[in-house]
């Protein structure tokens, strides 16, 4: 059985300075905002439903990573949630047909800048908000150089 009869839940919470990591449920008064319960959709792993994938400085203006064909079977990619994960990793692939462009050439190819990421999951109406600056990390890479920084946001492939 399952401590205090609670079922099998937890809560992460983390900005970029700073994380928490509840287990057995979540105490509401360490919440700032509205709470969004996502069920998983896979038995042996966290997993979500990603409907959008927007980069741009508006999520109106922001330009679609995610573009379905017109006979995709399913209009979302799945999503495995990492908390070990620093980064965003997005498909590379049309996903079997499913999507219309991979989105990290999409992502990759773009050459204008963008001050945020816009998720959205299945089940929530409203999307989550990535900002560039959260994303950023120090890569050490050959490319450093050629960049002239180590400092990039961390997506890909």
């Amino acid at each position: 059985g399952h401590s205090a009869g609670l079922p099998p839940k937890f809560a992460l919470m983390a900005t970029k300075s700073a994380a928490e990591l509840q287990l057995g449920g979540f105490v509401r008064e360490s919440i700032k905002g509205k709470i969004h319960k996502v069920q998983s959709h896979h038995a042996n792993a966290y997993s979500l439903r990603i409907e959008s994938i927007r980069i741009g400085d508006s999520y109106d203006t922001a330009e679609e990573l995610l573009n379905f064909a017109q006979n995709a079977k399913q209009k979302y990619v799945p999503a495995l949630i990492d908390t070990m994960q620093a980064c965003v990793t997005l498909p590379d692939g049309i996903n079997g047909g499913q999507l219309v462009s991979s989105p990290y050439e999409l992502y990759h190819d773009r050459g204008a800048p963008w001050r945020s990421m816009f998720i959205t999951v299945e089940g929530v109406s409203e999307g989550l908000e990535l900002r560039y600056e959260d994303l950023l990390v120090e890569h050490q890479t050959f490319l450093d150089q050629a960049w002239g920084t180590s400092v990039r946001p961390c997506v890909m492939p």
